[in-house]
């Protein structure tokens, strides 16, 4: 490591990496240089753990636990006997053959990913190459992966989206301004103005969704 470089958790803690041999006053003069960013940023992460705490999602994969789908959450039944499947009647997820919590959590990922291959993207995908068909974009190979670090990728060159299964928790909306985010890309394949400046045209309100989104659904969380 050549530089130091310092890290708010999602708690707020502060956290410092520094080259090896770097003397503790050198950090801590660092550090204290910083001292206007780390309240700013800390005073935002408290925040934004009082939002968690009011708005946010969850998942207890339990009989008589919840799950959360669109938005919203449902109720859990689970079962120990027969084939392992899942069942969503509308209203809620009746998981089968699950004697652990993990096969629970394996089923409702299941539930997660088939719903969003095979409804909810394919449905969302048409509003949004209505909304952007001035673009002239090409139509992407979907896929769905369970990731920690990002809401989404577009492989430009291989017309390519990935979405992330944890997408299927958050509200309609919020998975349409990922997707007209990443459809973006295939205009600019980078975060610079330009990209930031197409995606608030399209998606003016994509600042407030974006926020909602981190609000409802804590990918630290419920990736462990």
């Amino acid at each position: 490591m050549k530089h130091i470089t310092l890290h708010i958790d999602r708690d707020g803690m502060l956290r410092v990496t520094a080259p090896y041999g770097l003397s503790k006053a050198a950090v801590e003069d660092a550090v204290a240089r910083k001292a206007d960013w780390i309240a700013q940023h800390q005073e935002q992460a408290r925040q934004l753990m009082e939002e968690r705490a009011q708005q946010g999602l969850c998942n207890r994969y339990e009989d008589g636990g919840e799950i959360a789908y669109l938005g919203k959450q449902y109720p859990l039944e689970v079962k120990g006997t027969g084939k392992r499947r899942w069942q969503w009647t509308g209203e809620c997820l009746q998981l089968f053959g699950c004697t652990q919590k993990n096969h629970c959590r394996q089923l409702t990922e299941q539930f997660y990913r088939q719903q969003l291959s095979e409804t909810i993207l394919p449905d969302l995908d048409k509003q949004v190459r209505r909304q952007l068909e001035s673009l002239s974009l090409p139509q992407p190979q979907f896929a769905v992966r369970k990731m920690r670090g990002s809401w989404g990728f577009c492989y430009s060159q291989q017309k390519k989206i990935v979405m992330n299964l944890w997408l299927a928790m958050a509200p309609m909306d919020c998975i349409h301004q990922v997707l007209v985010h990443e459809y973006l890309h295939f205009c600019q394949n980078n975060h610079s103005p330009e990209f930031y400046a197409l995606l608030e045209h399209f998606e003016p309100q994509y600042r407030q969704l974006k926020h909602t989104l981190s609000v409802m659904v804590d990918l630290n969380a419920v990736s462990q």
